[in-house]
């Protein structure tokens, strides 16, 4: 199988998709959920529709809609020990370059369990296990038909320590998460998903008023796709994604939040 003529295209599809996160990073592996307080379960939904083009602009809109979906639950098993799950899809990306009949799609998802304890003077440590599952297609420009990767799991780690002080609403976190490997040699075909790092804060700034915001650092420069043997995707840097944002509780039926990211 020789997909290397198109190289050059899918890499700019693969890397254009999601700029805003990063990579092809998608749901930034958070794991708020693990600190709410008492019993606790939370559905995400949302529906991105982004406009990717290059300059000058030859090959119209390339990133297609997709939607993103998310479950957490979180309880608390003593006064020390909570212990949570949830499902995201950490990384993918959909492009389509329709001139060329040149295509590529890559899906995810993730089962997360993380445990939590906390300790004296405001700390606490978190850990658990990460079950990835990466597949995709990709259709390459007139050298033959899609080419489908089979889904392929691999474990991965997280851990990290926080510090909380309830009085005022304040949080600040720090995660490692580390790298997955996902190969199909059916399609000679890999991706390896990188390691990261979150810190995610939080604190009240006044009543019924919230300042919160993350940084996520990815090693995107350790990342590579290959398809057919041959690599299309080949990062040169890391990326680093912030956000920040204010949240205001208006009465106890109506709240809002605006956030920026960079």
């Amino acid at each position: 199988m020789k997909y290397m003529t198109i190289a050059a295209g899918f890499a700019l599809a693969l890397t254009s998709t999601t700029a805003l996160a990063g990579g092809i990073d998608r749901s930034g592996q958070g794991i708020g959920f693990i600190f709410e307080t008492g019993n606790y379960a939370e559905l995400t939904f949302s529906s991105v529709s982004p406009d990717v083009r290059r300059t000058p602009d030859v090959f119209g809109d390339i990133a297609n809609d997709y939607v993103q979906f998310g479950l957490a639950y979180k309880t608390d098993l003593n006064d020390k020990l909570s212990l949570g799950a949830s499902i995201d899809q950490p990384y993918g990306s959909d492009v389509n370059y329709t001139l060329l009949s040149l295509g590529a799609k890559l899906d995810s998802s993730a089962l997360n369990v993380v445990g939590r304890y906390k300790m004296n003077g405001g700390f606490s440590a978190h850990a658990g296990l990460r079950a990835v599952t990466v597949g995709g297609t990709f259709n390459p420009a007139g050298a033959g038909p899609t080419v489908t990767i089979a889904n392929d799991t691999d474990l991965g780690y997280l851990v990290g320590v926080a510090y909380e002080k309830p009085e005022i609403a304040l949080r600040v976190a720090l995660t490692y998460n580390s790298k997955t490997d996902h190969t199909d040699p059916g399609t000679a075909s890999s991706f390896n998903a990188p390691e990261s790092i979150n810190l995610d804060f939080q604190s009240g700034i006044a009543k019924n008023t919230l300042i919160f915001g993350s940084v996520r650092h990815v090693n995107w420069s350790d990342t590579n796709i290959v398809i057919g043997g041959g690599t299309v995707v080949d990062y040169d840097n890391d990326s680093t994604s912030y956000s920040l944002g204010v949240g205001r509780k208006f009465n106890d039926h109506w709240s809002g939040a605006v956030t920026i990211g960079y």
